[in-house]
């Protein structure tokens, strides 16, 4: 039997403002650059004439600002916050200059090079932690929503997340190896009713 399913369209937020590049800021929350404000509007604009029955976002200004945008061309439309949607956590590391951490910890950066991210920096998250959030949070709303479709305003570590939960995704060690563009999109059939036996499928790839 064929499981209900909703389907997701996951958006990454807008590129982030110059002072951050080079630097690892994880769930700091950092503003968006001009260019990223940008690539909201058009990431938003795909979804018009769409019907939609949540709009959820993490919280961060810069996913929030993604999801506002979509919310303008659907008014009626509940937009819901969900923390557990945020970037992957980079404990001490967050917003530091990637100079600056292998100066003070050239192993530990190393390490996490070497893994693709499943090794964490002291206090941070692994991938095996924000996949494990991740993917327990789209399936409650999946589940709220069953059989409609709703807008997800997220992460990279999100997207990644969600993409290697589907039955074509690369298993967690390779998860770093996702290039997914900022405004960008992934959209998903998941599964409304968690069942282990039928994994998500991707319907459309960035």
């Amino acid at each position: 039997m064929v499981p209900t399913t909703t389907r997701i369209h996951l958006f990454r937020h807008g590129a982030v403002a110059a002072p951050y590049a080079g630097r690892i800021y994880g769930d700091l929350d950092v503003p968006l650059s001009e260019a990223g404000e940008a690539e909201s509007w058009a990431a938003a604009a795909t979804l018009d004439g769409q019907p939609l029955q949540a709009i959820v976002h993490s919280g961060l200004a810069r996913a929030r600002h993604l999801a506002a945008r979509i919310a303008q061309n659907h008014p009626e439309t509940p937009v819901v916050l969900d923390p557990a949607l945020r970037e992957i956590h980079r404990g001490p590391w967050a917003g530091v200059d990637l100079e600056e951490i292998r100066a003070k910890h050239p192993a530990a950066l190393d390490a996490w090079h070497v893994s693709r991210g499943l090794f964490a920096p002291p206090g941070g998250e692994t991938v095996q932690q924000i996949s494990t959030r991740v993917r327990a949070a789209i399936q409650r709303h999946a589940s709220a929503h069953a059989g409609g479709t709703i807008a997800i305003a997220a992460h990279l570590w999100v997207l990644r997340s969600a993409a290697c939960a589907c039955e074509d995704g690369l298993p967690l060690h390779r998860c770093a190896e996702l290039e997914i563009p900022t405004g960008a999109a992934l959209t998903i059939d998941w599964p409304a009713g968690g069942d282990s036996g039928h994994r998500p499928r991707r319907v459309a790839n960035v």
